[in-house]
């Protein structure tokens, strides 16, 4: 879950293949559509909606609610992507060792390798990342991606 730039709350709903955004007067909207097995979306500065899909796959969610996948080169997305640098690019952990930023044209770079399934992510107020994980129950901080 998070939050887009209305205050939205970004409920990944996996029956109906939709990113629903909750009002906190409770009216609901359809944010995204046309996904599969999605598992977190993040609202980019301009708007636009990435989401990671544990089947495989980051979408891209831009001028109107229909997904399109721009990147499939990771085998298990988690369920929260994360900003790491406003307006450019997000980061997406996965069920492997890496956490990978993708750009909104889909490129992948791997920015932190050598972690035991990561699963959620933070960036902090100096701009470094926090990534936490399962296999080392732990937590690790990532310099200026």
């Amino acid at each position: 879950m998070s939050f887009d730039a209305r205050g939205r709350l970004l409920i990944a709903n996996r029956r109906t293949n939709q990113i629903l955004a909750a009002y906190p007067d409770g009216k609901i909207d359809v944010a995204a559509k046309g996904l599969q097995t999605h598992v977190g979306a993040v609202e980019l500065p301009n708007g636009d909606l990435l989401v990671s899909n544990i089947a495989g796959g980051i979408s891209l969610v831009s001028g109107g609610s229909r997904a399109r996948t721009i990147n499939s080169d990771l085998g298990s997305p988690g369920p929260g992507p994360g900003i790491v640098r406003a307006g450019t690019d997000a980061a997406f952990d996965y069920g492997g060792t890496t956490v990978n930023r993708i750009d909104r044209n889909g490129r992948r770079t791997v920015i932190a390798d050598g972690l035991s399934s990561p699963v959620d992510l933070a960036l902090a107020p100096d701009g470094s990342l926090t990534v936490a994980t399962w296999g080392a129950n732990a937590a690790f901080r990532i310099a200026r991606p």
